[in-house]
């Protein structure tokens, strides 16, 4: 049973957005995994869905989420997001200052597919 310090604190350089993994197969997770998920003001995470359902906890800032295509549902710190696997879903940063929040997946890989495109993501 692994321990990994130090795993979160990502920081953005070159890109809108940083999803990095913080629990996964090659850390030692067997059917779940975990992401840091980092993004700046102003920026979206375009369309996509993921295999497994995700549960996203926001840690700073303040966004909104689309399901299905929608009306955005706004959350902030300390809000949960459960997304229902193969939801197209999309995120958007609507607070000044960055939007930080964890990502846990049903299963060892988010198995995530855009339906748009992606931009620039780590």
């Amino acid at each position: 049973m692994p321990i990994h310090h130090d795993m979160l604190g990502a920081q953005l350089e070159s890109t809108e957005r940083v999803f990095s993994p913080i629990a996964n197969q090659a850390l030692g997770a067997s059917s779940c995994s975990a992401h840091e998920n980092v993004v700046i003001a102003g920026a979206t995470i375009p369309l996509h869905k993921h295999a497994v359902e995700e549960v996203i906890v926001c840690l700073a800032g303040n966004a909104e989420c689309s399901f299905n295509g929608g009306e955005a549902e706004p959350y902030g710190v300390g809000s949960v997001v459960i997304i229902p696997s193969n939801t197209p879903h999309t995120i958007r940063n609507t607070g000044g200052t960055e939007l930080r929040q964890l990502s846990f997946f049903a299963g060892p890989q988010p198995g995530t597919e855009w339906l748009q495109d992606p931009g620039s993501v780590i």
